[in-house]
């Protein structure tokens, strides 16, 4: 229980100021101060995978670190890599969703136009959310607008905390890759992927889609491969189930 209480608190943290979108260099140290009162308040065990004193090191460092004034979205880039050396899969902070998210999301902006999903440091196309888009499920993505999808993912990574490599990052990535994609790079009006494609490696340049022509899509995809939780199911004389738990994460 405690654990979840730590989760509540740190997911409420950040999202308490989120309709500022610039944040004083005041602001920040206030609202990491309290952060970090926090965590030494109610977190069980703190240094577990970290030394007390690595933490005090990254709380200084962090701390000499918030002189500009910055947005909610950098706020939280900066600051979640520090709840990520916690390493214990539970304590981590969320996106935020800022008002020029919701603002690009409102004026219907454009948003990348496949579902992919890290796995490892690539990227694998889930679908294309356009017809003819020329790249197909299971296709590899090497990088997108020039940037290797290894360097994408490894900062993405950098926000999530686990002490090894236990699936929590991947499904945290994938879970927020729109919001963190959006704060990261800003990308919405073309999107230049290469591709790999069985032995072929190519490059194909797909313009945004209206973010209504991708939800649609996949809420579609998603109502169509859309599994239970979990089962149970007994035997003939009732002496006997089994529950079976198909997701756990």
């Amino acid at each position: 229980m405690r654990i979840l209480f730590i989760i509540s608190i740190l997911i409420t943290f950040i999202c308490k100021s989120s309709f500022g979108q610039q944040l004083s260099s005041a602001q920040q140290m206030a609202d990491f101060d309290t952060l970090c009162a926090k965590l030494e308040c109610v977190h069980p065990d703190l240094y577990l995978y970290q030394s007390r004193e690595e933490y005090e090191r990254n709380k200084t460092k962090m701390k000499a670190s918030l002189t500009d004034s910055i947005s909610i979205s950098d706020f939280y880039l900066k600051i979640a890599p520090f709840m990520a050396n916690i390493k214990d899969g539970h304590s981590m902070l969320l996106p935020p969703i800022t008002d020029d998210l919701i603002s690009h999301a409102k004026k219907n902006g454009r948003t990348i136009p496949l579902k992919i999903k890290a796995t490892g440091d690539i990227f694998i196309v889930d679908y294309p959310v356009i017809d003819n888009s020329g790249i197909s499920e299971g296709d590899t993505i090497l990088s997108i607008n020039g940037i290797k999808s290894k360097d994408i993912l490894e900062p993405m990574y950098g926000l999530w905390g686990s002490e090894k490599d236990n699936g929590i990052k991947e499904g945290s990535v994938n879970a927020y890759f729109s919001p963190l994609l959006w704060y990261m790079y800003r990308w919405s009006e073309l999107y230049v992927f290469t591709i790999k494609h069985g032995g072929k490696i190519e490059k194909i340049s797909l313009e945004g889609v209206p973010q209504s022509v991708a939800l649609k899509v996949i809420k579609e995809r998603q109502s169509k491969n859309r599994h239970e939780s979990f089962s149970c199911n007994f035997s003939s004389d009732y002496t006997k189930a089994i529950l079976t738990i198909r997701n756990v994460f």
